[in-house]
């Protein structure tokens, strides 16, 4: 049977260049069944104007994650001011984000005292650090989300490698995000050779602790119905993992995605 119930896109890129524009996710999020979604900054810009601007507009649908120069000397004023943009939930960074010098922790502090939670990049090698285990210990009630699953290769990266990653499980304030299989499989649709690490880290997170996200802009220029509509279907189907219970894909589709951007419905 089919999973139906509420999709929340937790992770999708319109732009004013480079990605297309929001009018052109709007016109796809009805046909994919998303009521809301995380704009994400795309990396390298850091003019998140364009994104709150249409969070604004769309104060039903839309959150916005920004980008910062994480290397400017005003950082730290800069996420504070994020304060005055409700439309603001959260900062895209790495695992391995730290300033030089005595406190090296200071990015992670203020985006935790904003109140406002921490979207992670890889790679793996770098989310089961030592650093990066100093980041979650310091901040336990920070929540942080691992993008695309750390971008682990599923047909290329070492079995080893996402053991490690996978103890990081221990972490309660660390959240998973299923996605980029079209780009991290190797193997055509539906990505078989995802499924026994999908498994693992479903196991060892919980779906409570996991949340989609359709790879809409896997064409750059004009979006993707198709590769998003896939994406859904791996679970709305159960085309990966046939055991997923109505409630696990309650979390997984929606309600993880609602929870860790504290968005109230």
């Amino acid at each position: 049977m089919q999973w139906v119930g509420n999709t929340v896109e937790s992770h999708v890129h319109v732009a004013r260049e480079k990605f297309p524009r929001v009018e052109r996710y709007l016109e796809d999020m009805p046909l994919l069944g998303v009521s809301r979604a995380a704009l994400s900054q795309n990396i390298g810009n850091y003019d998140n104007e364009y994104l709150i601007e249409a969070a604004k507009r769309f104060p039903d649908r839309f959150k916005v994650i920004v980008m910062l120069d994480l290397e400017s000397l005003t950082i730290k004023e800069d996420i504070a001011n994020l304060k005055n943009y409700p439309e603001v939930v959260g900062v895209r960074l790495w695992a391995n984000t730290k300033v030089p010098g005595s406190d090296d922790m200071q990015i992670w502090r203020e985006i935790y005292e904003s109140g406002l939670v921490a979207s992670v990049r890889g790679p793996v090698d770098q989310i089961y650090n030592d650093y990066f285990v100093k980041v979650l210990t310091q901040f336990p009630s920070l929540k942080v989300r691992i993008e695309h699953l750390g971008s682990f290769n599923f047909s290329k990266d070492k079995q080893a490698d996402f053991d490690l990653f996978m103890k990081m499980a221990r972490f309660k304030n660390l959240y998973l995000m299923w996605a980029g299989f079209y780009a991290n499989s190797g193997e055509d649709y539906p990505y078989n050779n995802s499924a026994s690490f999908l498994r693992r880290s479903l196991e060892m997170f919980g779906a409570q602790r996991i949340m989609w996200s359709g790879d809409w802009n896997a064409d750059v220029e004009h979006g993707s119905l198709k590769v998003c509509r896939e994406s859904s279907e791996l679970f709305s189907k159960r085309l990966l993992l046939a055991e997923l219970l109505d409630n696990d894909l309650d979390w997984i589709m929606g309600r993880t995605a609602d929870n860790f951007l504290n968005w109230q419905t």
